[in-house]
């Protein structure tokens, strides 16, 4: 079109303006009303040029519309005008060709815009469809179907849409997952108290009844259609409330009530956790919900958290559903309170809502801070070692039913009979008893006690302890009929003989003996010269466990392997008893008669006329610190001698500070606590302070060797990890760590675990025990893979023993991406979309968006594929399939992104996603801290000078003033190294991360010693590590702590604890005097962690 200038179009304003005033007549507000008409003409096409330029820019419906009326306008002046200015109506008549042209053209465009919305919804849902057909059937709530925030905000889109075309449809109501998903899931995530008021504003619509009627008919009917539970046809959100399971809103009452039940009902003990029991939880959950619509928790004040209706009906509508449910989060609560940590809440919805209950209720936290209970539903015989009282300690029994029934405990000893009345409490399930005690005379020590508990005539169980001549009680007092390592007590009467290496000390009190014990392993304690206990497995000739270094050995000159001791330990001979006084020992090159050593001697069992004499070496001289020691017994007339060799360090104590090393593939450390100096001889280990060691413990690593610096002798420290095999044959270290369910095998064995009992947990949902044959545990996987069927894209697998958890396995559904990305190349209009994904197979991948189509189903090759498109600064949805057997497209990915170019890079923001030591790593492990490179300036092809902002929640601060990244050629910007300038040296040098926090470094802690710094540090060398990182749109605004407002939400502050700071009076970071909130916070269980938030915000944040 040929235009003329800007300004040229303004003279030919002022002569239309003239004209009107001068020649029609037309008084100055209505000349100036179309006189602003083409001013604001001449404006946009000024900005917009010609009609295509137009077209193809972002305007929304509204101005586009409003420019059409202004251009068409002209055509209506133009009557008006006549012949008079030929200049003018040059003008005008150019106006109104290019408002026909451009309403034809936009005609055009809203056929092509109306075509790619019904693509672009059947492109975007059809897998949300496919994905909710397949899953709305293996679930009883609605609200266990995993919904991301990118799924949500389609599900919003569809429903939004479908609302406002309901004038068109006439419909009263339709069979529609997607709708019905997506009210269950807003009930969920932000239902807070008015159920139709959070609805409305997240679809951005007027609350209309019209609305209201067809989301309601909507809702029973496709429940109907799907066999999925209603509470009543009337009840309509209620039933809304029953699918969402538990709202965000009331998980803080829901997880009140089930810490009751824990503590009442269960006793504390999770194993009393069942079917049974859990259903007469719910009756009585029920009945109590019948008498009172809102339940109150039975809990303090501040906890008192209303369940509604709506919730308790969902939690006893399906016992099943709900009894896995209850499972996985008393699992949580147990231990947290075992473990006396909260760091296994994870970024999963239920973890995130307990982590916020769990801070923030009073009862939690008083259960937290108390001792761990050391036993449940139990009967415990017990000393007061002051008073050296003896009695039973009958502790409070959770009992299933009998609710108001008598409780009683019937208490026989070899003296007596008695029967107590005991005090019970009205739990869910049924009744708890009070604890109680009974005394014991010190003449009924020793023989048969009995505890017998009744409920009325019925006798409901029994607690049973043998008659034995020696009582053994741990530190704390209680009774335990086997030795522990460590300190004990033991009590016999006086005139029975007890012996032992580790008896420290012996009491007369009365009638009865007290000994004090130090247990070692192997230790041994003889009663009446032949009832002997043991912490042996067995009793053999030669030397005891006592002091061995498990799994340490050393090699003399001759390589021979000997056993390494930390104390001296103790020699057993078997020796016929008219030979005792005539034999000797030889130490090294010294002899000593038996009888001058301490010794004790009793009779070996079915062997008449010999006896058992037990050595103490540590009594005896003559054993050489750091060397080989032997030990030879000469029995009189014996034909040869009997000869032990082994390696004495005193007071060595071998550990692993982080744990025994059991998964391959992990750093570990071993510390030697000993006075000589071991030195690593193999380079598998790195020393990083005195007698500490760290290794990462590699498939093929069995052992790690040393030596002793003082003396020349070798040793070599066995390393025994978890191994797996899937035959029982072939035996392996390393579990892969990424397993697909197609893949999991039947049965899985594991061996080197010392415990008999391990669990495998999936996601806190699923646990199956097993025990262990042979020392070989068989676990039959089959449940597993069944429990798989409700799950939708993975599972984390993990390893209990002991207290211990191991993350053990990611199993998944389906393939994944370890990273993608979406660029543009201007020059071509194209956009270039890679991935890396886990699994080779072929891929496809679908990126559109609310304008057009670019490629649908379009392959991957080697992770990558290039489409045309019509402006590439739009967002684009993205989404990658795989494809079975049958030709069936399964979503592995989807993500709203937006393309960046090389050429944008100065503008935008480069986020420091995290790091991997090789670009082949599968794992990826993200900062401590978030970090983003900014004013990108270009130095070389791939390479560019930034400054690095540090976050703050929400916020960023400027942390480095220069640093140069250089990124992969081939990596769309996704990879990179950097480095940082430094001044002093003026040059680029790497940084280090902080192993223990995570973070990005410049400099190490000048106060830790050269070990520890080793140890904490690694250095991001080129071609060791790599980054991974994510290009942000350049529209993309980042807070500035320096310049823009925040508030306590924006610095990353959960909104539980936001709230409590507003609460308490603090509006900003600064007014916060964290020693005045500590004192405020008492002893809420988040005190800690919140005052040092603070102290290290306001130490990043407000210094000069």
């Amino acid at each position: 079109m040929n235009s003329c200038a800007y300004e040229e179009k303004m003279k030919r304003v002022e002569i239309y303006q003239s004209w009107l005033q001068e020649k029609q007549g037309m008084d100055i507000t209505t000349c100036q009303k179309r006189v602003k008409l083409l001013r604001r003409l001449c404006a946009l096409q000024d900005e917009c040029g010609a009609k295509d330029n137009f077209l193809s820019n972002d305007h929304d419906l509204g101005e586009c519309q409003k420019m059409i009326f202004l251009w068409s306008s002209c055509k209506e002046m133009k009557q008006s005008f006549g012949e008079e200015s030929t200049q003018v109506q040059e003008m005008l008549k150019e106006y109104a060709k290019f408002a026909e042209d451009l309403a034809k053209g936009w005609q055009g465009k809203s056929k092509k815009q109306a075509c790619a919305n019904v693509m672009l919804e059947s492109e975007t849902l059809a897998y949300l469809r496919e994905k909710l057909a397949k899953e709305f059937p293996l679930v009883y709530y609605i609200g266990d179907i995993s919904i991301n925030d990118a799924e949500y905000d389609l599900l919003l889109e569809y429903t939004k849409d479908t609302l406002k075309n309901l004038a068109k449809s006439k419909e009263k109501y339709r069979n529609d997952l997607l709708i019905v998903t997506f009210m269950v899931k807003t009930a969920q995530k932000y239902y807070k108290g008015k159920f139709w008021g959070a609805f409305f504003e997240q679809v951005k619509l007027k609350a209309d009844q019209e609305y209201k009627n067809f989301l309601e008919k909507t809702l029973i009917f496709t429940l109907q259609k799907n066999d999925k539970y209603i509470v009543g046809k009337n009840e309509r959100l209620n039933t809304i409330f029953f699918h969402a399971f538990i709202c965000d809103y009331y998980a803080n009452a829901w997880f009140e009530l089930l810490l009751d039940y824990y503590a009442e009902d269960l006793n504390e003990n999770l194993a009393n956790h069942n079917a049974e029991r859990y259903h007469c939880f719910l009756m009585g959950l029920s009945q109590k919900c019948a008498e009172n619509v809102d339940y109150l928790t039975k809990s303090e004040a501040e906890d008192k958290y209303i369940l509604r209706e709506a919730a308790i009906t969902a939690i006893c509508a399906n016992e099943r559903a709900s009894f896995i449910k209850a499972k996985q989060a008393l699992i949580m609560i147990d231990e947290a309170l075992k473990t006396k940590s909260l760091s296994n809440c994870t970024a999963e919805r239920i973890k995130c809502l307990f982590k916020i209950w769990a801070e923030d209720s009073g009862r939690f936290s008083a259960m937290f801070l108390c001792p761990t209970k050391e036993a449940y539903d139990n009967v415990l015989l017990k000393v007061n070692s002051e008073e050296h009282s003896f009695y039973l300690d009958l502790g409070a029994y959770s009992i299933l039913g009998h609710k108001g029934a008598a409780l009683t405990w019937q208490i026989k000893t070899i003296k007596r009979k008695e029967t107590l009345e005991i005090a019970s409490s009205e739990t869910y399930s049924g009744i708890k008893s009070e604890g109680a005690q009974f005394l014991l005379n010190s003449d009924e020590l020793f023989g048969r006690i009995r505890a017998e508990l009744y409920a009325g005539e019925e006798k409901l169980g029994e607690v049973l302890f043998k008659g034995e001549k020696l009582r053994t009680f741990t530190p704390e007092g209680v009774y335990s009929a086997k030795l522990i390592l460590g300190k004990m007590y033991a009590y016999a009467n006086k005139e029975i003989s007890v012996q032992s290496f580790a008896i420290t000390k012996r009491s007369d009190i009365g009638k009865l003996a007290r000994y004090d014990l130090n247990c070692a392993a192997g230790e041994i304690v003889v009663i009446d010269n032949y009832e002997m206990r043991s912490l042996a497995a067995n009793l053999t000739e030669g030397l005891n466990e006592r002091g061995k270094i498990a799994n340490l050995t050393a090699f003399d000159e001759n390589r021979r392997a000997l056993p390494v001791y930390g104390s001296l330990p103790v020699l057993a001979i078997t020796v016929q008893v008219n030979k005792i006084n005539a034999s000797s020992i030889i130490i090294n090159s010294s002899r000593y008669n038996l009888r001058s050593c301490r010794i004790m001697e009793f009779e070996k069992p079915d062997s008449k006329g010999v006896k058992i004499v037990l050595v103490d070496l540590r009594e005896m001289p003559s054993f050489k610190d750091g060397r080989v020691n032997r030990v030879s017994v000469d029995i009189i007339n014996s034909s040869s001698l009997k000869s032990y060799s082994f390696v004495y360090c005193q007071n060595l104590d071998v550990s692993y500070p982080d744990g025994a090393p059991l998964s391959a593939g992990k750093e570990y450390k071993v510390k030697f606590d000993a006075k000589q100096t071991f030195k690593n001889t193999d380079h598998a280990a790195r020393q990083t302070e005195h007698g500490v060691f760290s290794f990462e413990l590699k498939e093929n690593l069995s052992e790690l060797n040393f030596t002793l610096e003082q003396e020349k002798l070798d040793f070599s420290l066995k390393l025994a990890p978890i191994m797996y095999s899937t035959d029982g044959e072939t035996w392996q270290t390393i579990l892969a760590r990424h397993i697909y369910a197609e893949n999991l095998p039947e049965v899985l064995y594991l061996k080197n675990i010392a415990t008999d009992k391990i669990t495998l947990n999936l996601s806190d949902r699923f646990a199956w025990e097993y025990q262990a044959e042979d020392d070989v545990f068989t676990c039959d996987l089959r449940p597993l893979s069944s429990a798989l069927n409700y799950f939708s894209d993975d599972a984390e697998l993990d390893l209990l023993l002991d207290g211990v958890r191991l993350k053990f396995a990611h199993i998944l559904l389906h393939n994944i991406l370890r990273e993608a990305v979406l660029a543009c190349d201007y020059d071509n209009d194209e956009l270039i979309f890679k991935c890396a994904p886990l699994k080779d197979e072929p891929l496809y991948a679908d990126i559109l968006n609310k304008n057009e189509i670019v490629c649908t189903k379009m392959p991957l090759t080697n992770g990558e594929t290039k489409a045309k498109a019509l402006n590439l600064a739009d967002e684009f949805f993205a989404a990658v399939y795989s494809k079975n057997e049958r030709g069936e497209y399964r979503m592995i990915y989807e993500q709203k992104m937006r393309a960046f170019a090389e050429a944008d890079l100065a503008a935008s923001f480069v986020l420091l996603k995290g790091y991997s030591d090789t670009l082949q790593d599968e794992e990826i492990t993200p900062f401590g801290a978030e970090y983003v490179l900014y004013d990108l300036k270009t130095l070389d092809d791939g390479i560019y000078q930034c400054a690095v902002a540090k976050k703050y929640g929400a916020v960023y601060k400027k942390w480095l003033e220069q640093a140069e990244a250089e990124f992969y050629f081939d990596s769309l910007f996704s990879k990179c190294h950097l480095t940082f300038y430094q001044e002093d040296d003026e040059a680029y040098n790497d940084f280090l991360v902080d192993l223990k926090t995570g973070e990005l470094l410049t400099a190490e802690d000048e106060a830790l010693t050269s070990e520890e710094k080793y140890s904490r540090y690694k250095m991001m060398f080129d071609g060791e590590c790599v980054y991974y990182t994510s290009v942000l749109p350049a529209c993309v605004s980042l807070k500035n702590a320096e310049t823009d407002a925040y508030t306590l939400n924006d610095l990353g502050f959960a909104p539980a604890q936001a709230e409590i700071l507003t609460d308490l009076g603090y509006q900003n970071l600064a007014e916060i005097n964290t020693e005045k909130l500590a004192e405020q916070l008492g002893e809420r269980l988040l005190k800690n962690e919140l005052c040092a938030k603070v102290k290290a915000l306001q130490s990043d944040l407000l210094e000069k």
